[in-house]
């Protein structure tokens, strides 16, 4: 290696092995019983312009022959700095995880970045028990995990398909953590690609859709923020179905529409909601779907009772 030459080196920001330029260079001889030589660069992506620090080992007490060559050659060792995991962009909004998963993400990447994969593929488990844990699924001391994945099928957090990844998880796990059964970066990789899905499914996207895109109403609460947020848009004393109330929003019910009303025809009879009186109940204009409950506009100020 010489100060100029174009080597092969990964680039951190173009998340590849890209054409580097050697910017600086110091080489330094191994002693006289023992031959190696340490070349340590400052070297600059031709691409991306990002600079980074590489360490070049090659040990010619080490030889290794290469039969496509038909020579024999050093045994080289390189090491750049700053460290990055290889080929993983980490694209997951990590700041939107609840702390103590995220403390335990960074920490597992912290240690596949520097290659301790023994204490990864722990880490990858410890995510899933700190999933668990946030989820309300009690995880009892020296338990394999099992029972707690299944239970989030149960509750619907994951599906079958998901969970049996999560178990995959969980074998790698418990074989390092109780066997000292070190994993192939190889498979670490897959287990990563696992992870980050269900991090994203679980906790991310719905964060980011937050107050932005539409997403489906699950409780009553949700549906009374949904109304109340309709009626600010209508009229005191206007008469209309629910359909008309909510407009397009309705969409967001889902398949629980029915279910919220009843519920609300329930709280306006006993006199906990007010905002809207129970009106007349019409026939439809389809013979064959039953009647239409109207209602009407008592109040259209913001509804407290909804804020979430």
């Amino acid at each position: 290696m010489d100060k100029g030459q174009k080597i092969d080196n990964y680039c951190r920001d173009c998340f590849k092995n890209t054409n580097h330029t050697v910017k600086e260079l110091l080489k330094i001889d191994g002693s006289w019983h023992y031959q190696v030589v340490h070349y340590y660069a400052i070297v600059q992506c031709d691409g991306c312009e990002a600079v980074s620090y590489r360490t070049t080992t090659e040990d010619y007490e080490m030889m290794y022959y290469d039969q496509q060559e038909n020579d024999h050659f050093p045994t080289t060792t390189i090491v750049y700095y700053p460290q990055t995991l290889d080929f993983h962009r980490n694209e997951l909004e990590t700041a939107l995880l609840p702390d103590k998963i995220r403390i335990v993400y960074e920490d597992t990447l912290r240690a596949f970045t520097a290659k301790s994969h023994l204490l990864t593929a722990i880490g990858f488990r410890t995510i899933i028990e700190a999933i668990c844990i946030d989820q309300g699924i009690k995880v009892k001391e020296m338990e394999d995990l099992k029972p707690q994945i299944d239970k989030m099928v149960i509750k619907k957090l994951i599906t079958p398909r998901e969970a049996a990844r999560l178990h995959t998880i969980r074998f790698s796990g418990n074989d390092s953590a109780h066997d000292m059964i070190v994993p192939k970066e190889a498979d670490l990789y897959i287990v990563l690609n696992i992870v980050d899905h269900l991090l994203n499914n679980l906790y991310i996207i719905d964060q980011q859709i937050k107050g932005g895109l539409e997403k489906v109403v699950t409780d009553f609460n949700g549906f009374r923020t949904l109304l109340s947020t309709a009626m600010t848009k209508l009229t005191v004393g206007d008469s209309l179905t629910l359909g008309k109330i909510l407009g397009k929003s309705a969409r967001r019910l889902h398949d629980k529409g029915s279910e919220f009303e009843r519920e609300l025809l329930a709280k306006i009879e006993s006199g906990e909601y007010t905002k809207l009186a129970k009106g007349e109940l019409k026939e439809s204009s389809d013979r064959k779907l039953p009647p239409v409950q109207y209602y009407t506009i008592v109040d259209v100020d913001w509804d407290r009772g909804s804020d979430i």
